[in-house]
């Protein structure tokens, strides 16, 4: 190999764990944030709202299921639990943090 070709592995070797390094930090500083920001008490407070919401509303427990459709309440459940999810979501981001730093 030439000691150009040789130069040139090395730069992208360097460059390449360079951008690793910056891909972690990006993600601990993303993991940070998100960490911050969801358990803050008004992230919480809208996640208990929302669940008891969904519970209130859930035409399902309503009914007194039989031992065979009770897997399929528990799977209705599990599916309208999902559906809310970006609905959640959405309005979690919404919300203003208070740990905010300035």
């Amino acid at each position: 190999m030439s000691a150009s070709l040789e130069q040139q592995i090395g730069a992208v070797q360097l460059r390449l764990a360079q951008h690793q390094a910056m891909a972690v930090s990006h993600a601990s500083a993303t993991r940070q944030l998100l960490r911050e920001k969801l358990s803050s008490p008004l992230v919480l407070l809208a996640a208990a709202a929302a669940g008891f919401a969904i519970y209130r509303f859930n035409p399902l427990r309503r009914a007194k299921p039989d031992a065979s459709m009770k897997s399929a309440g528990a799977a209705a459940t599990w599916t309208q639990l999902l559906d809310a999810l970006p609905l959640v979501t959405a309005l979690v981001s919404l919300l203003p943090t208070l740990n905010k730093k300035s």
